[in-house]
């Protein structure tokens, strides 16, 4: 498989090296989230070099991106394993989500965003018409991209970055404990409600929809990864 998404070269021709190492962290980094790659797992160098017809540079940056996301660890010699999910480590990477979204569900509320008002809903529009249909990986899928979206509506790039490492661990755990297994009009609700506050141009209540919309979701995942 060839890694390079994007046509950006050198002058010499050659595959920009910081193209091809993000197109490896993007590639990954889904995988991990997805499974392919388990906890504890050796992702083996040479193998991987070869599938995505790579050299070891390229691949090493993902790695090292990896590792500083907290998804790898890097030890001398012997390469690098994907990290365990620890119930300690994923309620801190919840509590970062809070933040980040509660700050993101104000600033939008201070304008009343109408943009994100109508992505947000769009998305919710198409969950619900999941929990009819009983598609329950298709609304997960979407629930990650409304709370994407509701961050990266804000404008702010660092935020979004920020946000991103911790839904991929968030991901990463939903999938491992097998959340896939039914969805209910509950965080539908919730969801409504916090377009309904930045609607309303209310940042006060947006953050605390935002807020016990979270702890609802990291609540029902803790608890779940302890049982493991």
């Amino acid at each position: 498989m060839n890694i390079l998404t994007d046509d950006k070269k050198t002058r010499e021709g050659a595959p920009n090296r910081e193209v091809l190492m993000k197109g490896l962290l993007r590639q990954l980094r889904t995988e991990i989230i997805n499974g392919m790659w388990g906890p504890g797992q050796r992702l083996p160098e040479q193998e991987l070099c070869h599938e995505y017809s790579v050299s070891r540079t390229p691949l090493r940056d993902a790695l090292k991106e990896l590792e500083r996301e907290g998804l790898v660890t890097i030890t001398p010699f012997s390469g690098a394993t994907v990290t365990p999910v620890r119930s300690a480590d994923l309620a801190d990477r919840f509590q970062v989500l809070r933040s980040i979204e509660q700050f993101a569900a104000e600033l939008l509320a201070q304008d009343g965003s109408t943009t994100a008002v109508e992505k947000l809903s769009a998305l919710q529009d198409r969950m619900d018409q999941c929990i009819q249909e009983h598609d329950v990986a298709q609304y997960y899928r979407l629930n990650d991209d409304f709370h994407v979206t509701l961050v990266t509506e804000c404008g702010n790039a660092a935020l979004a970055d920020m946000h991103a490492v911790a839904m991929s661990h968030i991901a990463r755990a939903r999938k491992i404990v097998n959340e896939y297994e039914g969805v209910t009009h509950t965080r539908a609700c919730e969801h409504r409600g916090i377009i309904q506050m930045i609607e309303m141009k209310s940042p006060i209540l947006a953050v605390e929809y935002v807020r016990a919309h979270l702890l609802n979701m990291s609540e029902h995942v803790l608890d779940k990864i302890m049982t493991l």
